[in-house]
């Protein structure tokens, strides 16, 4: 997204073509962190909504994409964080898998491993994996450097091959 525009009459309109660029792929990483549709809608909107309450049409940010993903994954943090604490039943022991097809069982276990990643490393491999970002542009996200991006994205890769192969074989 080479040609991203920066500067339009208003915030809104400039917010509004962002969305029109960005609001799948958002859709798609939201929902892979919270695996819930209509959480994701609303984690989506809020994100549009705190990013046109954010913005500075005189002082647009160098990275929107950037900018709109840390918003996005802030608030779908701060949503497992509030989840976390009311869960007092664990309902993964009440899925029953064997109804589904193949395909639903192998995105089960995904999930299920990218659950027992840490937060930063399952945070790093979906940016990485599912919507495609360079370790500079998740560093540029993060504001850390990429060279630790970079370590962190091998060890959640090499964390993630291991916790899989152990699906695979139970």
């Amino acid at each position: 997204m080479n040609a991203v525009p920066t500067t339009l009459k208003g915030d809104d309109q400039l917010l509004a073509v962002w969305f029109e660029l960005y609001h799948a792929a958002l859709f798609r990483y939201l929902l892979r962190l919270v695996s819930e549709a209509e959480t994701t809608a609303d984690l989506l909107q809020d994100t549009f909504v705190r990013a046109l309450l954010a913005l500075n049409p005189a002082q647009p940010p160098d990275n929107p994409s950037a900018w709109l993903y840390r918003i996005a994954t802030n608030l779908a943090y701060n949503h497992l964080r509030r989840q976390r604490r009311w869960r007092w039943l664990s309902l993964q022991a009440l899925t029953h898998t064997t109804s589904f097809e193949a395909n639903v069982i192998q995105a089960q276990i995904v999930r299920d491993c990218l659950a027992r990643l840490r937060p930063g490393e399952a945070e790093v491999l979906l940016l990485h994996e599912y919507v495609g970002l360079t370790s500079f542009d998740i560093a540029t996200l993060s504001g850390e450097k990429a060279s630790t991006i970079r370590v962190r994205l091998a060890r959640a890769c090499a964390r993630f091959s291991q916790l899989y192969e152990k699906e695979q074989g139970a």
